[in-house]
């Protein structure tokens, strides 16, 4: 598909609308590929697939959140001999797991695997290790640090230093007692890792020991006595033994995520692409879509109360759905109707509508609709002057109708806003009724709005085109 139909159409928001609906970042990174399908058997696929996971959320008791981090980049590093995840990533390896784990056993109620084979097959790669997740649990707490019970040596060390720090701290706090000026407050405080005093910069001389640093006023000095200097390289040769332990404790669970880096990796893979298909589900619930037919013949399109999905999701019922029908030899369908009466909204609507099919994604649309297997789309839409290069308005419009006529076939659907509009009326209609008695002839899908009365004329008179009319209520203006 061009970009510029693409772009035509609006086909983007479609693409952010599934993003949005994706939990995780691989999920979204699979939802920003959206793009139509050339190979209608990978589109059918995708489009099953959503189904099974709209009936799987009717069916399971409670649907699992899909949000997981991405850790292709950890899991990358954690192979590499020597390296190191840190706490907080081990905690997203845990997590990983989890959904992993929930993922399964959704489809470990009866039947499930049976009724919803290719969701199925895509659990089946999951690797969940209940064991591992539950040790990490254990081990991590939901900060990100290592517990104190993740090896009896970290929770003897830890005691130690508990212990150590609160009696140095007394210490410093009997030392300091009636020391200070009037005014000035003394007291027990760190600085670069050892406990030291907060003094008085008059008070200092009475206090042998190591100025570490001085107050922002400059009015006071912190300051180690020399009486704890021992003590403090006590609690910092504890600190030193307390990090090598949580070393070796986060190396030890480092080790079991490169041995099972590969299964890792594609249950990341694996939920990514299901959180991608969730996403797919949870936009047809909400465009209240369905399954389209994908017609690998391109012999007919049929679209049964079909809505724009842009404004459906902005106006819900108040939308007026569409039946239109394009099949055997009359593919072209002619147009016409009052200002503002929603011509234009029918050509984006099937267009959008069409890509949306070729995506493998639902339609807002209701059952019988059915999609030809298009392998190309041009659309002429509006006021497209192209200043960069240096064209007019009909100009551009002569470009387009040219790229029509060397590249539209019996495959094609052509979308033609206001055809013969920007220059002289009867030019205009003389050069639009060729463009459509050529692709008419070639059998191409057409749609084209206009209110030129000579394409009515020539739909009334053509064995391959028809005239369809847009009317409204003069009531309520719909």
């Amino acid at each position: 598909m061009s970009p510029h139909a693409l772009e035509a159409l609006e086909f983007e928001r479609i693409r952010d609308l599934l993003t949005a609906r994706a939990a995780s970042e691989p999920g979204k990174e699979r939802a920003r590929a959206l793009a139509p399908l050339s190979d209608p058997a990978a589109a059918r696929l995708l489009s099953r697939a959503t189904a099974e996971i709209r009936a799987l959320r009717i069916e399971s008791r409670g649907w699992p959140s899909l949000a997981f981090p991405d850790l292709r980049a950890e899991l990358r590093r954690a192979r590499v001999e020597g390296e190191l995840l840190e706490a907080p990533e081990l905690r997203g390896i845990a997590r990983l797991l989890e959904v992993a784990a929930e993922v399964g056993a959704v489809f470990a109620a009866e039947g499930a695997r049976g009724r919803h084979p290719l969701a199925a097959e895509r659990a089946a790669r999951l690797f969940a290790d209940r064991e591992f997740a539950a040790r990490l649990e254990r081990t991590l707490d939901p900060s990100g640090e290592v517990r104190d019970e993740a090896s009896r040596e970290l929770r003897a060390l830890r005691r130690r230093l508990r212990s150590g720090r609160q009696e140095l701290a007394a210490r410093l706090e009997r030392l300091s007692r009636g020391v200070g000026a009037p005014g000035e407050e003394t007291l027990v405080t760190l600085r670069g890792g050892r406990y030291v005093l907060s003094v008085a910069l008059s008070e200092k001389r009475r206090w042998p020991g190591i100025v570490h640093d001085r107050s922002a006023s400059g009015r006071s000095v912190f300051l180690e006595p020399l009486e704890v200097v021992e003590q403090n390289n006590e609690i910092a040769e504890i600190e030193a033994d307390e990090r090598r332990e949580v070393r070796r404790i986060l190396l030890e669970l480092t080790a079991w995520v490169r041995e099972h880096a590969a299964a890792l990796e594609e249950t990341l893979q694996v939920l990514g692409e299901l959180d991608e298909w969730n996403a797919r589900a949870t936009l047809a619930r909400d465009l209240e879509a369905s399954v389209p037919l994908l017609d690998e013949s391109a012999a007919a399109l049929r679209i049964v109360r079909g809505r724009h999905p842009l404004l459906f999701l902005a106006h819900g019922a108040r939308v007026v759905p569409l039946e239109l029908t394009m099949e055997g030899d009359r593919r072209g369908l002619i147009i016409s109707g009052p200002n503002m009466g929603g011509k234009t909204v029918v050509l984006k609507a099937v267009g959008l509508i069409v890509l949306m099919a070729l995506c493998g994604l639902h339609v807002p649309a209701a059952e019988g609709t059915i999609i030809p297997c298009v392998d190309a789309i041009f659309i002429d839409m509006g006021d497209e002057q192209s200043l960069a290069s240096d064209l007019s308005t009909y100009g551009a419009r002569l470009r387009r109708m040219r790229a029509m006529l060397a590249g539209a076939g019996a495959r094609s659907l052509l979308l033609l806003d206001e055809l013969g509009s920007g220059t002289d009326p009867e030019e205009g209609a003389a050069l639009g009724e060729a463009l459509l008695e050529e692709v008419g002839g070639r059998g191409a899908f057409c749609l084209v709005s206009t209110h030129h009365g000579a394409f009515k004329t020539f739909a009334a008179g053509s064995s391959r085109f028809r005239n369809a009319a847009m009317d409204y209520d003069p009531a309520t203006l719909s």
